[in-house]
């Protein structure tokens, strides 16, 4: 397989994973932006919804709407950021954080379906070799300060 082939084929698999995720959020009654957010507060704790739009790389303004969906659903809160009252960050609620610990599980359960016939090995050098092409690419989205 040549360079341009595994180009399309990065493509095909980015766009049927971006589709499995859709449908496994909307079965638990999220956007795949609402879990990706759910699960990346989880991971990092509460942060700024600055910082979460940055390591989600969606526009500030997607994560102004996906906090105020969380915020709504009762599964995250802002308040205010500690020293700084002007500021903002956003927090998962008890039920935020349990259906993070859903998505993070189907998550895993997709992964381990997905790769199951792919030695450890492999599995492992896809994944540098995944991380070295990710570091070529500009963010998905440019933030404007």
């Amino acid at each position: 397989m040549n360079r341009a082939q595994t180009f399309d084929l990065l493509t095909v698999i980015g766009l049927r994973l971006a589709a499995a995720v859709d449908l496994g959020s909307a079965a638990l009654g999220l956007t795949a932006a609402e879990s990706r957010a759910v699960v990346c507060l989880q991971e990092h704790g509460p942060s700024r919804p600055s910082v979460v739009a940055e390591r989600l790389e969606i526009s500030r303004r997607r994560m102004t709407q996906v906090a105020k969906t969380l915020e709504g659903k009762g599964l995250a809160e802002l308040m205010p950021e500690p020293g700084d009252g002007r500021a903002k960050h956003l927090a998962l609620t008890t039920d935020g954080a349990t259906l993070a610990d859903e998505v993070t599980t189907m998550r895993d359960l997709w992964a381990q379906e997905i790769l199951k016939d792919i030695p450890e090995k492999e599995v492992a050098h896809l994944g540098e070799s995944l991380s070295r092409i990710l570091q070529t690419l500009p963010p998905a989205v440019h933030q404007v300060s």
